[in-house]
């Protein structure tokens, strides 16, 4: 919130490039802070490691982990989806804020008010209505929630590619997706064994995510030779009908995932 304050107020009297030198200064002092840390701070304890467990065996395993918990493949192919919607509504708000603001004092000054806001809105979300959503309607009915106003913001973006459509997916992709998409979506791995949990989210978030970040990276690629900005709005369009069916069966396999985990007797409730 502060630095999206002094972007918008700075870069007026002094200009764009020299907020990247302040930017520069900002990180070696957070290498500093981090160097001090690391001095002062003692380590965690390691926890020992588990007898007859190898990375192999992990892997080999993971296939029957995927077919016990069919949640796993869902919440892969959101996280997929996700991260390339985010990526394209990104690109597309990013070309309207360039053509509407062709002065780059005026762009930096709107961006920084712009991050200002968005970073303002989300605290007042995660206060007064994530959690309030969350004790009324629970993770299930929640994950549905993010992708429908991605979808909204696709669909306006497609009908009126301007500036006003542009604040909206910014917003949609910055309070919103932080205030209400990444705490429900942290709580769905609940959903898995705690032993497990590690091992997913590498593969989810690592692997799987990496994959969406190239798929996007290659959509926009072939768009900016072959696509008008507006027919890779459609496009998105479209990968979010597939999203919104995605988080819906994913929000289904959520409780089955938890009655499973209670046959298993994985969790204990006494």
């Amino acid at each position: 919130m502060l630095g999206g304050l002094a972007a918008s107020v700075l870069s007026g009297p002094i200009g764009t490039e020299p907020l990247l030198w302040i930017v520069a200064l900002l990180n070696m002092l957070a290498i500093v802070q981090l160097r001090v840390l690391g001095r002062t701070e003692a380590p965690l304890p390691n926890e020992p490691p588990t007898a007859g467990r190898s990375h192999w065996g992990g892997l080999k395993s993971f296939p029957e982990l995927v077919a016990r918990y069919p949640i796993i493949r869902y919440l892969a192919c959101s996280i997929f989806l996700f991260i390339a919607l985010y990526t394209i509504a990104e690109f597309l708000y990013l070309s309207i804020y360039a053509e509407a603001f062709p002065d780059e004092r005026k762009l930096t000054s709107f961006l920084g008010l712009i991050r200002m806001l968005s970073d303002a809105a989300q605290v007042l979300l995660l206060v007064g209505l994530t959690r309030p959503l969350l004790d009324r309607l629970g993770v299930a009915r929640m994950s549905v929630i993010y992708p429908i106003t991605t979808l909204l913001s696709f669909v306006w973006l497609a009908g009126q590619f301007r500036l006003p459509a542009a604040i909206a997916s910014n917003l949609n992709s910055g309070p919103l997706e932080n205030a209400l998409h990444q705490p429900v979506h942290h709580l769905t791995y609940n959903a898995i064994p705690h032993r497990f949990v590690g091992r997913v989210r590498a593969f989810c978030e690592g692997g799987i995510y990496a994959l969406g970040l190239a798929f996007a990276g290659v959509l926009l690629w072939l768009g900016q030779r072959h696509l008008t900005l507006v027919q890779l709005t459609w496009i998105g369009v479209a990968l979010c009908g597939f999203y919104v069916a995605t988080k819906y069966v994913l929000s289904k396999q959520y409780v089955t995932s938890l009655i499973s985990m209670l046959r298993d007797g994985v969790v204990h409730l006494v």
